[in-house]
């Protein structure tokens, strides 16, 4: 396999494993077609990723924000579009280098899931594996996503009137529109 299929393979299983995408395209919230919208975010970000030109995890990190604010629907305040990012990044750069060892790795998982049984969901792409709800802050792939921080959530805080505090995940992002 040349090293932008396995790029390409790697990246569609960290989408199928994306929780917040899954939700998005499994419960309806984009406009239109989710498993569409889900293969052109696909597309694109393959496009940025397999360009010649050093790419910017700002880059990735606004075209992941950007399509699930305007095709989905969603607000990602829970650090996953950052987590994503840095692994596809991860990915791009190792792929690139000849080390496919993450790449095999999450791809070998992502079928290893999908083959013990999963509840069947909507595909993203019709040849991706169906895999549990599990996404990249799953124990197992801390070593992997290098980001174990993002996966190691502190205790709510809850205030006076018994509400939880929720805070943005965002660091400094400007909302566009």
């Amino acid at each position: 396999m040349a090293s932008a299929e396995i790029l390409e393979a790697a990246v569609r299983s960290v989408f199928s494993r994306w929780t917040l995408l899954r939700l998005a395209v499994d419960q309806g919230w984009s406009d239109g077609d989710g498993a569409a919208n889900a293969n052109a975010l696909l597309a694109s970000l393959l496009a940025l990723l397999l360009r010649d030109k050093k790419v910017f995890v700002d880059e990735v990190e606004d075209l992941l924000f950007d399509a699930l604010e305007g095709k989905f629907n969603a607000l990602a305040e829970d650090g996953s579009v950052e987590e994503v990012a840095t692994l596809l990044l991860k990915l791009r750069a190792e792929c690139a280098a000849g080390n496919f060892a993450t790449a095999q790795d999450i791809i070998s998982k992502a079928a290893a899931q999908g083959q013990q049984g999963a509840a069947p969901s909507a595909s993203i792409d019709q040849t991706a594996d169906d895999v549990s709800d599990d996404d990249l802050n799953d124990d197992s792939d801390e070593e992997m996503v290098g980001v174990s921080a993002l996966s190691r959530r502190e205790e709510p805080v809850v205030d006076e009137d018994g509400f939880q505090v929720v805070a943005s995940q965002r660091k400094g992002r400007s909302r566009r529109g």
